[in-house]
């Protein structure tokens, strides 16, 4: 929900005044040879006259396009960077969250906590009363006796989050932290945002995900060119960064792939188990519900009939493929997914009772299921959910026996709308909704002509 300044604290915790960036191309000898010669050297503006307040206890948005700004705009409030024109004010200990840059490779996890953590300001004593917390939130364990360089990204994502939301700053940027990571992990992360907001930490939050900003942030701004496109609520700022991107042609959402019925038959034909768990993901023993009488084997995902990533298009049909395993008989089965953002609202949900298809399992069979959807919502990050039950059929209840539930467990990317620059957005929000315009009818006097919308 978006907050108006006039709601909050008058004095901004961050406020720019026509602040600007600029760097000299080339290398600094050549700058150097430059000013000797009396040349102008070339100049580069990362921001341009930016005005802006942000004020405490506020998640501020970032969009734009790669080399609009934004990551200057964050090194600017950290004091790494001086402003070229104009002033910035900033109160408050500020950290950065920026995978690239934050850890020493050659360091552990553990030691990389400690040095990070003072070199934020805080006391020896300090980390090391709040270490068992960071620590625990990481979930990283044994890793964290590991060189940092063995981290993957996902890891080194955990351990920076971790690490800042526990220094308790009064100001914390975070760089497109939740490109990388699990999606259990990221809704962990969520939740710990909201909650450093309801204590008074102002947040801004850099990132390309339209949902994300939507759901965490109170305003923001969009950038393009170094300057801002708009300034506004989460929903306008994301609304304003799709209608800035003009890039190729977009493929009409109700386009779909030829032969599907021929291909899908043949790949049963030749189905195998052993291949399809090659790299299908598997869920979580921990997630098992009620009862071991019927489990989730492996997920997989695809896209427009072939094999995916976990990458889509919008309007791409996303067909997911899942195994159970009977380890008991039952009749009227039920089963179905749920797709989530990764900020945790609920999208869509759909199952075999929902499209009229219950089912019979027989004890020791294993079970291929399938139900695909077109992929009609925004662009973003999504987390698929899988379950299994058996629903009370007389009442169509779903709160009948539940035998496994497998959660978040695969993500989804829907890209950016792919349009022409003639083209305008198809849509705004989280999901495209059928509908219809008409004909604009002029009324004169007290009559219209209806006959044009017949």
């Amino acid at each position: 929900m978006s907050t108006s300044p006039a709601n909050m604290e008058s004095s901004s915790v961050i406020h720019a005044s026509r602040l600007g960036k600029a760097y000299v191309s080339g290398s600094p000898g050549r700058a150097l040879l430059d000013r000797l010669l009396t040349r102008t050297p070339k100049r580069l503006d990362a921001l341009i006259d930016l005005d802006l307040k942000i004020y405490p206890g506020e998640c501020f948005g970032v969009m734009g396009p790669n080399g609009s700004g934004k990551s200057t705009l964050l090194r600017l409030i950290t004091g790494a960077f001086r402003p070229t024109t104009g002033k910035l004010d900033v109160r408050g200990r500020v950290v950065l969250l920026d995978l690239g840059t934050i850890f020493n490779p050659d360091l552990t996890g553990r030691e990389n906590i400690v040095a990070t953590a003072l070199a934020t300001g805080l006391r020896h004593s300090d980390i090391q009363e709040r270490l068992p917390a960071i620590m625990a939130f990481s979930e990283l364990r044994e890793s964290l006796d590991n060189p940092v360089r063995s981290y993957s990204t996902g890891m080194l994502m955990r351990l920076g989050f971790s690490l800042f939301v526990h220094t308790q700053p009064d100001i914390l940027l975070l760089d497109e932290v939740f490109a990388v990571g699990d999606a259990r992990f990221i809704l962990k992360c969520i939740e710990k945002i909201r909650e450093l907001k309801k204590l008074g930490t102002t947040i801004v939050f850099v990132s390309h995900d339209g949902n994300a900003i939507r759901e965490l942030c109170d305003r923001g701004i969009t950038l393009k060119g170094g300057r801002v496109y708009r300034e506004g609520s989460s929903l306008e700022i994301v609304e304003a960064y799709h209608a800035s991107l003009g890039l190729g042609h977009h493929q009409d959402d109700t386009q779909q792939s030829t032969g599907e019925d021929d291909k899908s038959t043949q790949e049963l034909a030749d189905f195998s188990i052993e291949e399809f768990m090659r790299d299908a993901v598997v869920p979580n023993e921990s997630e098992a519900l009620h009862s071991q009488d019927i489990k989730i084997v492996g997920v997989k995902l695809y896209r427009n009939d072939r094999p995916s990533s976990g990458v889509f298009m919008h309007g791409d049909t996303c067909t997911v493929n899942w195994i159970i395993h009977a380890h008991r008989s039952h009749s009227g089965v039920t089963s179905g997914i749920h797709l989530h953002s990764v900020t945790g609202a609920y999208v869509f949900g759909t199952s075999y009772i929902h499209l009229d298809t219950p089912f019979d399992v027989k004890e020791g069979n294993d079970y291929l299921l399938t139900i695909s959807i077109q992929l009609l919502v925004g662009p973003g990050n999504y987390v698929l959910s899988v379950g299994v039950a058996k629903p009370n059929l007389d009442t169509h209840s779903q709160n009948g026996l539940q035998f496994d539930r497998a959660v978040s467990i695969t993500e989804l990317q829907v890209m950016q709308f792919d349009l022409t620059a003639a083209e305008p957005v198809p849509f705004f929000g989280l999901v495209k909704l059928p509908a219809k315009a008409m004909t604009p009818l002029m009324i004169q006097g007290n009559q219209i002509d209806l006959i044009k919308r017949r």
